[in-house]
């Protein structure tokens, strides 16, 4: 008879060992599409270090640039097949500035240090592709986006619902606690 009861519980024991086995589900609750994780920011001003870029396409060259700050790269390929274009000369024009990029690293690639970094806008940009004495100029626009507002940092977030589920599971450890400790005395025959 002494074993079994040692395996009964009390009510508030019971009522907390029922809400520990729920805890692990309300984590599942949140699934793919509905976490409370924030939003990802659109991409902020190239100052802002969010690298902005730009493609310029057209028969013969596709002409693609990354620019972080004041640092524009450029990566020039044929458009037939992709393959970098061998031994060609680049002038760029971005908002009315006449730019020399100069090649940098593997062939089709060009390298620009800008006097600053662009303010936001839509920037009209030319470039003039020469290669094996053909001449294509290749016409856009580069797009900086305005700042953003800072995006909150990544991480889980703690919602309401998780600060009332432990507030509560504190409350019932405590409502154990203190019924475990009025069964005792009982037992021992003192009033609590």
């Amino acid at each position: 008879m002494k074993f079994y009861s040692s395996l009964v519980c009390s009510a508030p024991q019971q009522l907390l060992l029922c809400l520990s086995l729920l805890l692990p589900a309300a984590a599942a609750w949140a699934h793919e599409g509905h976490e409370a994780a924030p939003k990802p920011v659109a991409a902020g001003p190239a100052d802002q270090g969010a690298p902005q870029r730009f493609a310029l396409s057209s028969a013969n060259y596709e002409l693609v640039g990354v620019l972080k700050g004041q640092e524009l790269r450029l990566y020039l390929d044929h458009a037939a097949d992709n393959r970098p274009v061998q031994d060609a000369q680049l002038s760029l024009e971005l908002g009315g500035q006449q730019l020399k990029p100069e090649p940098h690293g593997e062939a089709g690639e060009f390298e620009l240090a800008l006097a600053a970094p662009p303010k936001p806008g839509i920037w009209p940009i030319q470039a003039l592709v020469q290669s094996q004495g053909r001449s294509e100029l290749l016409k856009g626009k580069l797009e900086i986006t305005s700042p953003s507002p800072a995006a909150a940092p990544a991480g889980h977030k703690f919602g309401p619902g998780l600060a009332a589920a432990l507030l509560g599971a504190i409350a019932l450890a405590a409502l154990a606690w203190r019924g475990s400790r009025r069964l005792v005395a009982r037992k021992n025959g003192v009033s609590a």
